[in-house]
């Protein structure tokens, strides 16, 4: 057991949008099964963009950024903005280690795992930057958290 947080990315398509017309294809490619035009009337594609486990510093900022000090294992949608606002303050963090526990404290929890600014704390860090590079680049995608423990 332990705390396990995901960042889901989510494409949905509307046979009414004409935005979607490659809806199609796209549904193929993922793997679905191909439908008649009349058959169509919404679709989605979800995965899983990035995933922590026991960051609870990342955990904490998404609670208190994005759930409104909320920590209830439900999903919530996280904007680019949000997404990139993280990443600065990884990177500035990264940049120095003094600003730590100011920027992005840790937290305690039964699940949470340790709460010390050592190298598992950094590690989390770097991993939050190469996920976060990937996903602040990309519109085409909806970004939600999720986290249980």
């Amino acid at each position: 057991m332990g705390l396990d947080q995901y960042l889901k990315a989510e494409k949905h398509f509307s046979a009414y949008s004409d935005g979607d017309k490659n809806y199609k294809k796209i549904i193929a490619i993922a793997g679905g099964e191909s439908v008649a035009d009349d058959e169509f009337r919404y679709a989605a594609i979800s995965f899983t963009a990035g995933y922590w486990r026991k960051a609870n510093q990342i955990h904490q900022w998404f609670v208190d950024n994005v759930q409104d000090g909320v920590d209830n294992c439900s999903k919530y949608y996280v904007s680019l903005e949000q997404l990139n606002e993280l990443l600065g303050i990884c990177n500035t963090v990264l940049a120095d280690h003094d600003q730590a526990e100011e920027l992005l404290p840790t937290t305690d929890g039964f699940f949470f795992g340790n709460t010390n600014y050592g190298d598992s704390y950094f590690s989390d860090l770097e991993e939050t930057v190469k996920i976060l590079g990937r996903v602040t680049s990309n519109e085409e995608f909806d970004y939600y958290y999720v986290s249980s423990w």
